[in-house]
């Protein structure tokens, strides 16, 4: 949370009550964020010990979130901080010829991607068979918690490598923040054996 964020939640919260119901770290923040509101009309001592804490703590997250959201390249930093997520539900790969973006949205497709062929769909598994749709394979995604940079080298291939190790294939979607990896559902536990092995070796 940078500080034009931490305002904005002081300007839209009025209540303890409402504060105390986001819970957490964000309550937290959004009760401090009331002392700031006492603070514009009456300068207490108090309020104004408050309010520099609540300003501290802002320019904190804001500094750790930044942190965050910068995407990492070196692979020894990206193996290390791998954190495998394995996603409810299962997941299958469809085709639709001739179809275009926002055809069949009543798959909730969780990615597209247009080939010569057709429009590809990524589909929850449950929303196929009942639309009718037929599929080869049924998957299991795992997501790698840590934020890749598309422009990172060597990810892919360790993981790949890793695996066939393992004898499991694999199907990496990289997306902006992370990649997905989609494993037959039987091997989804040893999957994530596999790449904790990984980050444990790293």
């Amino acid at each position: 949370m940078n500080l034009a964020l931490c305002t904005e939640r002081r300007d839209d919260l009025r209540t303890n009550e409402q504060a105390r119901a986001i819970g957490g770290e964000e309550g937290i923040l959004a009760v401090l964020a009331l002392a700031t509101i006492k603070i514009e009309s009456n300068s207490t001592v108090a309020s104004a010990k408050t309010a520099d804490i609540f300003k501290a703590r802002c320019q904190e997250m804001s500094a750790s979130e930044q942190t965050a959201m910068n995407p990492v390249s070196n692979l020894q930093q990206l193996l290390s901080k791998l954190s495998p997520t394995l996603v409810d539900g299962e997941f299958v790969f469809l085709t639709l010829e001739d179809a275009v973006y926002g055809d069949a949205t009543r798959l909730e497709p969780i990615a597209t991607f247009r080939e010569q062929e057709g429009l590809t769909m990524i589909v929850p598994h449950t929303n196929a068979i009942s639309a009718g749709q037929k599929f080869d394979s049924v998957f299991r995604m795992i997501t790698l918690q840590v934020h890749s940079s598309l422009e990172a080298v060597g990810l892919t291939a360790a993981v790949a490598r890793k695996l066939a190790e393992k004898g499991i294939s694999a199907n990496v979607v990289a997306a902006f923040h992370h990649d997905h990896i989609f494993v037959p559902t039987d091997r989804a536990s040893d999957t994530m054996a596999a790449l904790e092995e990984l980050q444990r070796s790293t």
